[in-house]
């Protein structure tokens, strides 16, 4: 048999890790050799040299000893119930028997193994309690420390004097014993050659797998929960050329096998499956009980251990959603507004149409103050502003659940949108504000009077239901501070000149961007921090109806300042996922952001995130590392050597500098840049640190991940608004 010699950590899903523990412990058990390596190179004692080492021991350290052992070759089979049936059971039983066997000699002489029982503990590593363990050891070095209960063993690694990390958590065989009894479908030890798929009450096979990878399906199965809906895939008979069927209450086809075996299923989203570089779940077996694969461990099709149907071929909408609070105030009319500079007004692909009762201005989606006497008509897309039109058939395909994915429980198709954009190219905030040169302000406060004058006349209600604003590259060179002031002082205008209109009663959600090209305009190679996304940055930190939707150093870009067709596809559906999620259901989104960052030592500094889908990741991929995943650490004595970086318990990250950290640290993440470089994944200020979100894109090529906001932050830093 092959041994893949991966080197993935402990807890590795993979089929091939699974395999090489496989054949560890065929050694451990049959092999006559004294030792074996484990899947990670260690050497470890098989059965046979623990015989040859209890001939010294004596009886009594030997069944203190080999209980142990069996209990552990007992845990390490259980991991490999559920997917290797055929082999891996068998030696489960076997080697937990063994454990009762050797447990009750050492019970036998009880008084005398308690002594050489401690002895054996420390001698092996084992201590009683985390902090006698950590004392025992130099820094780096793994020790173990004795579980109670459903624990067997703690595994630690000292990090200092005052701290370690826990690696692993080993289960007691009672906790084994626990899991086994609770098994949905009770283990059959007979060896087959086949794994079960799906099986009846009664445990008959219905669906099988053999070594080959074959599926068999040894009966027909009607099921009354089963609701394939209005169609069929096989049109008239649905039992035509099939040999085997699984059906609805009606009849209807939702999985089937044909007489030369080709797999027919009408509840899958396609006939045939083809799976990108990710899976609907990150990790690939969580919660599995059988699973079908590709070569990479992603899910084709699976169930679960609650008997769900799951995988990359079934559509299941992974969009989260929280509770909505009282931050939703849908009425018949709802307005969105966009202003800024170039990228609020430029042209773009553009998404398709998702509800024909969303509105424009008869005057079109950039409204200017000249055009009179508009009427409401059916929303278009006239080659402007594809940002905020496409942010709003996003958000409306998560609504309506379009390609068949789950709609939001909440939607009644009665959810209308107004959409009027209104910025210019290249404009100053200044100019864009209340009496500016552009004219915009008032071009926006016309379009509020507009839509609230033709809601009236329809005898409708209407509200503002988002400011949206992207604009900063032309203010580059306004501090962050001076930024702030000028963005305060233009959204108080609006707040009072659109509620003297409106007289809505609440403040409409305020929504940003982080712009990454700033330093295009800086003196060539030279560093160039990136003012204006840290003033939007700590905008959102100390106005909490602010939300910065995302940077843009992730979006493909086609020059130093603008998207190709498909930055703005990934712009504005990104915008649409928290419009959604922020004005749609009034959820308390925030984006990926730091929660806290604090000093540890002399040498290590450690960043706390929200993390809005977790685990975190760093993904070199979609976005070209810069160096230190775009983290950057300084203090009084100057830049500082990162030495290693990583990710824990997946929502922080650690630093390791190459010196004592002086006084006054400051940690940034995509801020600086360098002069003369455009913006974007692969020359702009940018990082690699990214979440996990799964939500589900109009267009499918876009992935809707959530990127870390770009930030300089002093040590310690809190987030102002107790952000979790």
């Amino acid at each position: 048999m092959t041994k893949y010699n991966t080197n993935n950590p402990v807890g590795s899903p993979s089929l091939k890790d699974i395999n090489d523990n496989a054949i560890t412990l065929d050694n451990l058990v049959n092999s006559t050799d004294i030792t074996t390596k484990d899947r990670l190179g260690n050497d470890r004692l098989t059965i046979k040299g623990l015989e040859e080492a209890a001939i010294s021991a004596g009886p009594t350290v030997e069944a203190a000893v080999k209980a142990l052992e069996q209990a552990n070759l007992a845990r390490q089979a259980a991991e490999g119930v559920q997917s290797e049936l055929d082999s891996t059971v068998n030696e489960a039983k076997n080697a937990a028997e063994l454990s009762h066997e050797y447990a009750d000699k050492a019970e036998e002489s009880k008084i005398a193994a308690e002594n050489a029982k401690n002895s054996a503990m420390i001698s092996g590593g084992l201590y009683r309690t985390e902090d006698e363990g950590r004392l025992a050891v130099a820094d780096g070095v793994n020790f173990r420390v004795q579980g109670a209960d459903k624990v067997a063993v703690y595994e630690y690694r000292r990090i200092s004097a005052t701290q370690s990390e826990l690696l692993a958590i080993y289960p007691s065989k009672r906790y084994i014993d626990e899991i086994a009894s609770n098994m949905p479908i009770p283990l059959d030890l007979t060896p087959s050659p086949d794994v079960p798929i799906i099986m009846d009450k009664e445990e008959k096979v219905i669906l099988s797998a053999d070594e080959s990878g074959k599926i068999k399906a040894l009966s027909g199965l009607f099921s009354d929960d089963i609701d394939v809906g209005e169609s069929s895939n096989i049109a008239d008979n649905p039992f035509s050329n099939l040999m085997y069927a699984l059906v609805d209450k009606n009849e209807k086809l939702a999985f089937g096998i044909d007489e030369s075996g080709a797999v027919i299923a009408s509840a899958l989203k396609s006939q045939s499956v083809n799976i990108d570089d990710t899976s609907i779940y990150n990790d690939a077996f969580s919660g599995l009980a059988y699973a079908i694969v590709d070569g990479e461990d992603n899910v084709i099709y699976g169930v679960t251990i609650n008997g769900e149907v799951v995988g990359a071929a079934i559509n299941k909408d992974p969009t989260n959603r929280d509770k909505e609070t009282s931050n939703n105030h849908a009425v018949s009319l709802n307005h969105f507004i966009m202003n800024g500079q170039s990228l609020s007004v430029r042209s773009g692909t553009a998404l398709p149409l998702q509800d024909s009762n969303d509105k424009t201005f008869s005057g079109g989606l950039f409204l200017k103050q000249d055009q009179l006497n508009n009427t409401l008509v059916q929303a278009k897309y006239d080659n402007t502003s594809a940002v905020i039109w496409n942010a709003i058939q996003q958000m409306k395909f998560l609504m309506s659940g379009g390609m068949d994915y789950s709609k939001d429980p909440t939607y009644r198709d009665d959810y209308q949108t107004l959409a009027s954009s209104h910025g210019n190219s290249g404009a100053r905030i200044e100019s864009l504000s209340k009496g500016g040169s552009t004219g915009s302000y008032e071009g926006a406060i016309h379009a509020v009077s507009e839509g609230y004058r033709l809601a009236e006349l329809a005898n409708e209600s209407y509200s503002v239901q988002a400011f949206n604003w992207i604009q900063g590259e032309a203010n580059r060179d306004d501090t962050a501070d001076a930024y702030i002031a000028k963005f305060n002082a233009m959204m108080s205008d609006y707040k009072t000149d659109i509620d003297a209109i409106t007289k809505q009663g609440y403040q409409f959600p305020i929504l940003v961007y982080q712009p990454s090209g700033n330093q295009y305009y800086a003196p060539v190679g030279s560093e160039s921090p990136n003012t204006i996304a840290d003033a939007f940055y700590r905008l959102a930190e100390s106005d909490s109806n602010i939300t910065v939707t995302t940077p843009t150093y992730w979006i493909e870009h086609a020059d130093a300042l603008h998207p190709t067709n498909k930055g703005s596809l990934q712009f504005g559906m990104q915008w649409g996922k928290v419009l959604y999620k922020k004005v749609y259901r009034g959820e308390d989104w925030r984006p990926l952001e730091p929660i806290s960052i604090e000093q540890l030592g002399t040498k290590t500094v450690i960043a706390r995130f929200h993390v809005p889908e977790p685990p975190l990741v760093f993904d070199e991929t979609l976005v070209t590392n810069p160096g230190n995943y775009g983290f950057d650490l300084r203090d009084d004595s100057g830049v500082l050597q990162i030495t290693s970086i990583k990710l824990l318990n997946n929502n922080s990250v650690e630093l390791r500098v190459n010196r004592d950290l002086a006084p006054n640290v400051f940690l940034s993440y995509a801020y600086y840049g360098v002069g003369g470089n455009g913006g974007g994944p692969l020359t702009g200020a940018r990082g690699n640190l990214r979440d996990s979100d799964q939500t589900v894109g109009l267009d499918s090529t876009v992935k809707l991940y959530n990127w870390a906001l770009a930030f300089n932050k002093k040590l310690p830093y809190t987030n102002p608004k107790g952000v979790k």
